[in-house]
């Protein structure tokens, strides 16, 4: 969880350190690849016991930045370079 420690509780949560999508998948829209990609893994964060997934992007992610705002999660913290968002699930 980078240098996150002290601000994410250690249980009870979905943890997205990066998100990529293979070859095979390349020829859907990116914005519907990544939704798509980001609601299974949210759902198996939910079948697993998780009330709440995390995600950091680095801040220059613009793209990446809007993208998770969009999709509910709110910036908990910036530092490092980078932003980190949570949703509750």
């Amino acid at each position: 969880m980078r240098s996150w420690g002290g601000l994410i509780r250690r249980k009870g949560i979905g943890y997205i350190l990066t998100m990529g999508v293979t070859d095979g998948a390349r020829t859907m829209n990116p914005l519907m690849r990544g939704r798509r990609l980001l609601a299974v893994m949210e759902d198996w964060f939910r079948m697993s016991g998780a009330s709440e997934s995390w995600v950091d992007t680095e801040i220059r992610n613009t793209v990446a930045v809007a993208f998770y705002t969009r999709m509910g999660y709110k910036v908990v913290s910036e530092k490092w370079g980078q932003v980190l968002l949570r949703k509750r699930l």
